[in-house]
């Protein structure tokens, strides 16, 4: 899917959707996965994530690739990612 298609915007929103929905829980959000990091880092409320493997990190920071070498949407979600991960209170 190209990066500024029509499908890529529809999903642009419901992800910002998504963010809204979980910066209206009351409190603190667990993501159960270190790919939903790229929502942790846009929440303007303190919540924890379960990082589950490193793979993606690896292929991102150029040791593999394990999966698949990284296009650019990839670095995009993975960078989000992983910034989230950083940003989480635990």
């Amino acid at each position: 899917m190209p990066l500024f298609s029509k499908e890529s915007l529809k999903c642009i929103l419901k992800d910002l959707s998504f963010i809204e929905m979980l910066n209206k829980l009351d409190g603190m959000v667990h993501l159960p996965n270190h790919h939903l990091g790229r929502y942790g880092y846009f929440l303007k409320k303190p919540f924890i994530i379960t990082v589950h493997d490193l793979i993606r990190y690896f292929d991102l920071k150029g040791y593999g690739p394990f999966i698949h070498k990284p296009n650019f949407r990839d670095r995009i979600y993975l960078s989000l990612n992983y910034q989230g991960i950083r940003k989480a209170k635990k």
